[in-house]
């Protein structure tokens, strides 16, 4: 977690597409809502974002990726940014 924002590095570097789910839980229900965006890891360049909103229950948001990526996850709401897993397939 973090204040603000925080990034996560993944690098896939078997050449295959494979596909990764973000785990959040907004466990003490402070109300969070964030967005993820996934980064080209060299250029920066937004590849795509998803928001997770009223996640008390949990929410995933899945991709398929394959590369080197960074995965930004930014608080837009509540007093934290939050992911609780990452999951490789």
């Amino acid at each position: 977690f973090a204040d603000v924002a925080f990034d996560i590095d993944v690098n896939l570097t078997d050449g295959l597409a494979h596909q990764v789910e973000v785990y959040g839980v907004d466990w003490d229900g402070f109300a969070r809502s964030e967005r993820i965006d996934v980064l080209d890891a060299t250029s920066g360049a937004v590849l795509d974002s998803r928001t997770l909103t009223g996640f008390h229950g949990g929410q995933y948001a899945v991709w398929t990726l394959r590369g080197h990526v960074t995965l930004r996850v930014t608080r837009t709401g509540g007093n934290n940014a939050v992911i609780s897993g990452v999951l490789f397939r």
